[in-house]
């Protein structure tokens, strides 16, 4: 809006001095005094950032600086990449009866640890689960057993205490509600989450 404001009077500034007498030029108090017309303070003036021609630079007068388009889209980019820096596997997997973490799980924790590490405000809940075998009291112990697994893997990639928090489901949470191995197996996990 105030872009168009200052085009239209650069346009009726033109058509004054295009006459050829001097008596169309106007003097810089009566530019600050239309200005002034138009209700936009001089806070708002050094404010502004005028384009320069061929529109590929923006330049502030303030401080002389240009910033390119291209420095603009590369500044999108990093903050759109810095959002999805979150790794995308976040379910570890046991095998039955038991708490040991994997080979493969040992690199979900890596990639976790590496974005906590470089992220010292984001937390982390583990959310541990357990098939249906066995009682509620072992269960709810043995999802915990496996929440404290991960928790120690992590801390020892460097992790903060505080970014991670634990929460023991049990068999209370299934995954797969069928009573078949693979069922049973999708269960037996924990779960990894950023809120």
């Amino acid at each position: 809006m105030n872009k168009w404001l200052y085009i239209i009077l650069a346009f009726m500034l033109s058509a004054c001095v295009s006459t050829g007498d001097n008596t169309g030029i106007l003097e810089e108090e009566n530019i600050s005094s239309n200005l002034e017309e138009t209700e936009l303070e001089d806070t708002e003036l050094e404010e502004m950032i005028p384009i320069d021609d061929d529109a590929t630079t923006i330049t502030s007068e303030n401080d002389g600086t240009a910033i390119s388009e291209e420095m603009l889209e590369a500044e999108e980019i990093e903050e759109t990449e810095a959002l999805s820096e979150i790794p995308k596997s976040r379910i570890i997997y046991f095998g039955y009866d038991n708490s040991e973490i994997s080979d493969e799980s040992k690199k979900i924790l890596e990639k976790h640890s590496t974005y906590l590490l470089q992220h010292s405000d984001a937390w982390l809940r583990l959310e541990g689960h357990t098939d249906e075998r066995g009682s509620r009291e072992y269960n709810l112990a043995l999802s915990e057993r496996r929440i404290y697994a991960s928790k120690e893997a992590l801390k020892a990639l460097g992790v903060k205490e505080d970014q991670l928090m634990v929460l023991p489901y049990g068999e209370e949470r299934p995954a797969d509600f069928q009573q078949s191995e693979d069922a049973w197996l999708l269960n037996r996990r924990v779960e990894l989450f950023y809120p």
